[in-house]
């Protein structure tokens, strides 16, 4: 089976940026940047034309007394605090981290389709989508994306995750690589990013690998038994429990043997593949989020979190199989 790389010159481009014009990904959790006039324009456009502010920290007993060796974190634009850190913690504000995505963007001629704070503020995210799609076959479309992400609550490193996404049916299910470059917030990390740049290099050969692993995929079916192994090995039936847990796992079971049904078409019907990418499209789409940011806690679990562990621990458990039976 070979790949199709479908670049701007290619003459089905056109279509396939038409076919996926209605594409929702799990990362979009606003509308796509179509165009932006420099850095400022940009900067207003998602929202992110703020600074970030650090004031003294104080905690109060009998009086108010400073809190030596911290300070909080507060948006410039309505005083929102963020989060408190030490005072060796440097900020890299919304400006710089979108100076270097723009930067990366013209070199590569990639396309910065999303951009926006998460919690408040706590967290920003950029995406940036490659101008190719790979086509594996006559279903699955496959492009590249890289998310760069920093927190200014001090609970995060500064990084650049690079993501797989698979176009199908009107929706992208995502699959996060496991190599994330990151680095934490002190006065050398505007010169650190320039590191980031290898991994480039470094998601090209990943993606490869990820499409050579798909392909065995395609080549191999799953029985009864195989997706009973599959499900209680990714999701371990409770041993005790309520009724209420036990209603909540088999709500889940059910859930995910609806989207495989879902998926059985054409050439990859009866496939791991099929399985493989079921889980990611659970993870992606149907997990629901916690907390007052449930929503925007549901993608930061996907692309940086459990979710992101799970879908690798389900690409690990179907290729083991496959492996074994070839």
């Amino acid at each position: 089976m070979s790949l199709s790389v479908i670049d701007k010159q290619h003459e089905d481009y056109s279509g396939i940026l038409e076919r996926f014009r209605d594409v929702s990904p799990i990362y979009g959790l606003c509308g796509k940047i179509l165009e932006y006039d420099g850095l400022d324009d940009l900067l207003q456009k998602t929202d992110l034309d703020w600074e970030v502010l650090q004031v003294p920290v104080y905690y109060e007993i009998d009086n108010y007394r400073p809190a030596p060796g911290y300070v909080a974190n507060i948006r410039s634009d309505n005083y929102q605090l963020l989060g408190i850190v030490g005072k060796r913690y440097h900020v890299m504000n919304n400006r710089e981290l979108l100076d270097y995505v723009v930067y990366i963007s013209s070199e590569f001629e990639l396309q910065v389709e999303y951009a926006y704070g998460l919690r408040g503020g706590k967290r920003i995210f950029a995406f940036c989508r490659y101008p190719s799609f790979v086509k594996m076959n006559e279903i699955e479309y496959w492009g590249k994306v890289l998310c760069f992400t920093t927190s200014h609550d001090g609970t995060r490193s500064i990084s650049l995750t690079p993501i797989a996404v698979r176009l199908f049916d009107g929706s992208t299910y995502s699959l996060c690589s496991s190599r994330v470059l990151s680095t934490k917030h002190t006065r050398r990390c505007a010169s650190a990013l320039k590191v980031f740049r290898k991994i480039l290099t470094q998601f090209e050969a990943d993606f490869n690998e990820f499409m050579s692993n798909g392909r065995k995929l395609l080549q191999a079916s799953y029985s009864g038994s195989d997706l009973i192994w599959f499900l209680n090995e990714l999701f371990p039936p409770p041993k005790e429990g309520s009724k209420a847990s036990k209603t909540r796992y088999e709500n889940r079971i059910d859930t995910i043997r609806h989207i495989i049904r879902k998926l059985e078409v054409g050439s990859v019907r009866g496939t791991w593949w099929v399985l493989f990418n079921a889980v990611c499209a659970y993870v992606d789409f149907h997990v629901k989020g916690r907390g007052k940011y449930a929503k925007e806690n549901r993608v930061v679990d996907a692309i940086s979190g459990p979710g992101r562990d799970l879908k690798a621990k389900a690409l690990t458990l179907a290729l083991s199989k496959v492996e074994v039976d070839i």
